[in-house]
């Protein structure tokens, strides 16, 4: 495998695997698309646009920068200009007042890889008419940070406080070229290139031709590559990043040749998975002529997941400005009596029945029933997602019948009482229903506040419940819920849920939503993906792109707790719970709501108790709004078609916009 240069990341088998977020650089010029010439008016509308690889806020160094509240309001954008020094295009920056009144502005490459203790020279042409304008060149290897004073010395060696950085240099009317030479004093091998304008006041700075090399003399100016490509969507500006399975993948390959001559070089589009495994390739060998060009690929795709697409020439030397990382959302009709499976890169229809329960919420958006479902001993399985409306079926999920009840209900018992846990003060109060939720009976407390979780029965009559603290602490009850013992930690998060197992192990599974320091950033060279959510889902912090679903387990009824694992990768997950196969296959579901519309309850499935996974994936429904929570049981065979392994999941959909609060019910079976 050709080196990455530190940019790598774990695929789901922990194999490194290339990061499909950041290009690798190579040729004299380490910069892509350092002439400006790809991006900017071709780009949605006949404005200028952001240079492709360019002033780019979502990388692992530039993040920091949105987190401090640094973003410029207009971004540098790429166009054309008379008299410029390279090509047909140059960079418009503007400055805009900083906390002293004067201009300031920036422009920030693409993170490149670079080599601890070599030597660099940078150089760019620029141009003002601001009065007071200056240039500063710096290399970041670490978090931009832009509040830092100006005056902190070069030989700065604490990595929070300094970047190299270059002498102000005064800017003219006119096109000048300004060089700046350096040493990689860290031992980090990735880095940003900017360069800090600061003028009297407003203005706007114009630049082009930027070069960075290695030894200490500039040299004339190159691009990266003769012939450099960037990949685009033109649809929609809000469809960007996502497609759908029933669609056809449209990306627009733009092209510019950097000589006065065609070039004849066969060039290649690649499109592989988030794991690195070949999904597509298209041939382009028609003669690239001189200056900028595009051609437009479309292909019927037909799959689901993530996706890189990048370009390469034949001895697969990779010119891409950019790669363009994507995906593919399932579709599944809301009607439709089958639900999908990614096997081998590609998408199949396995057979199940779709129900829509009769069940809306009037009292709020939320569609998250308790994760466990239970079958009593006359047959019937209840679910609950708000606190009035229970949901009753006796024939395993194919008809519904809605009941009234007075609290929510958190637990079903074998023998169909039921259980509710209400906080107050400084106790959770633990009540009993022997009518299906019409009246309740106080039986007993648990010491602590917190809020109320899933309550599990286990074969020896047991109760289980795991309260989100710090860390999740289960308590036991041996006396149907009157007295509950103190709390034994489990593993970080909440919203968890216990599973017994047949072999009598207890499995929890929990939503982890770790936090992070703002500067720990190699974690997002490891996760490329989590980058992808920044720009396109559009979440905020930190948090919301690490969640993921956390496993543990217990072999003494819940009292001790080990092999705290992952069970899903980072990116995936809100909420998850699991249910055992007759055959001992633990199948773990989780909600997806890494795009929506277009995520929902997905499932994957083990072999030795949730240590290593198929590469499978399940997906049960497609929400069109923003998918809710699930919960699920196994079948007995005459619930289900007269085989065991059967599977009834409950899932919601939260109200969003036209979309109101409600839920289906699938019957289905992993193969």
């Amino acid at each position: 495998m050709a080196t990455t240069f530190g940019l790598e990341r774990q695929s789901c088998n922990e194999a490194p695997v290339s990061t499909s977020s950041f290009g690798l650089t190579s040729g004299k010029n380490l910069l892509p698309n350092a002439s400006f010439e790809l991006g900017g008016t071709f780009q949605f509308d006949e404005y200028w646009q952001r240079p492709t690889g360019w002033a780019e806020f979502y990388n692992p160094l530039t993040m920091n920068l949105l987190y401090r509240k640094q973003h410029p309001a207009r971004l540098p954008s790429a166009g054309k200009y008379p008299g410029i020094v390279h090509g047909r295009q140059c960079v418009h920056v503007p400055l805009e007042p900083d906390d002293h009144g004067r201009g300031q502005g920036h422009l920030t490459s693409s993170m490149i890889a670079v080599k601890p203790g070599q030597a660099y020279v940078l150089s760019a042409y620029a141009r003002c008419t601001a009065p007071g304008a200056t240039l500063r060149f710096k290399l970041w290897t670490r978090p931009l940070d832009w509040k830092e004073p100006d005056d902190l010395p070069y030989f700065n060696y604490e990595e929070t406080q300094s970047a190299p950085q270059s002498e102000p240099m005064r800017l003219a009317d006119r096109w000048q070229r300004f060089e700046f030479s350096l040493v990689v004093l860290s031992w980090r091998q990735h880095a940003v290139v900017d360069l800090a304008f600061i003028a009297e006041g407003p203005g706007n700075v114009l630049v082009d031709a930027v070069q960075l090399e290695e030894g200490f003399e500039a040299t004339e100016f190159q691009t990266r590559h003769p012939v450099e490509a960037s990949i685009e969507d033109r649809r929609e500006e809000q469809k960007c990043k996502v497609f759908y399975m029933d669609e056809p993948l449209a990306l627009q390959l733009c092209l510019y040749n950097n000589r006065s001559t065609p070039d004849t070089s066969v060039l290649k589009l690649l499109v592989e998975s988030e794991q690195g495994e070949p999904a597509f390739s298209q041939i382009i060998s028609a003669p690239i002529q001189s200056g900028y060009s595009e051609i437009e690929v479309t292909e019927d795709f037909k799959v689901v997941g993530d996706y890189v697409a990048r370009i390469v020439t034949s001895d697969g030397q990779e010119i891409g400005a950019n790669r363009y990382q994507f995906k593919i959302q399932p579709v599944i009709p809301t009607k439709a009596q089958h639900i999908l499976v990614a096997r081998e890169g590609r998408m199949h229809q396995i057979p199940a029945e779709r129900v829509w329960l009769p069940w809306t919420n009037a009292e709020n958006w939320y569609a998250d029933p308790p994760q466990g479902l239970t079958v009593t001993k006359d047959d019937n399985i209840y679910v609950m997602f708000d606190n009035s409306n229970l949901l009753r079926t006796g024939d395993g999920g194919r008809n519904w019948q809605e009941l009234k009840a007075s609290r929510l209900v958190l637990a079903v018992l074998r023998d169909g009482s039921m259980l509710n846990v209400e906080s107050q003060a400084q106790a959770m109060h633990v009540n009993r229903s022997a009518d299906e939720g019409k009246t309740w009976e106080a039986i007993g407390l648990i010491g602590r506040p917190g809020g109320a979780s899933p309550i599990t029965e286990l074969q020896d009559g047991t109760l289980v419940t795991p309260i989100a603290a710090d860390p999740n602490r289960c308590h036991r009850s041996t006396d149907g819920g009157r007295t509950w013992s103190q709390g034994y930690p489990i593993c970080p998060g909440g919203e968890a849920y216990i599973l017994e197992l047949a072999s009598g192990r207890l499995l929890c599974v929990a939503r982890y939503r770790p936090q992070m320091p703002r500067h720990q950033w190699d974690m997002w060279l490891r996760y490329p993906n989590s980058i992808w959510w920044f720009s396109r889902g559009r979440s905020g912090g930190y948090g919301s792109h690490l969640k993921c679903v956390l496993l543990a387990d217990s072999d003494d009824k819940g009292r001790t707790w080990t092999n705290v694992r992952r069970g899903t990768l980072l990116m995936e997950t809100m909420h998850g719970s699991a249910v055992e196969l007759p055959d001992g296959r633990i199948v773990l579901l989780h909600v997806s709501r890494a795009v929506s519309p277009g995520g929902g309850t997905w499932a994957r499935v083990s072999s030795d108790g949730g240590y290593t996974w198929t590469d499978d994936r399940y997906y049960l429904n497609a929400s069109p709004s923003y998918p809710g929570y699930s919960a699920s049981c196994v079948l007995p065979p005459h619930l289900a078609d007269g085989k065991p392994g059967m599977i009834l999941t409950v899932a919601g959909e939260r109200a969003t916009g036209e979309h109101a609060a409600k839920a289906q019910s699938v019957r289905w079976r992993p193969v």
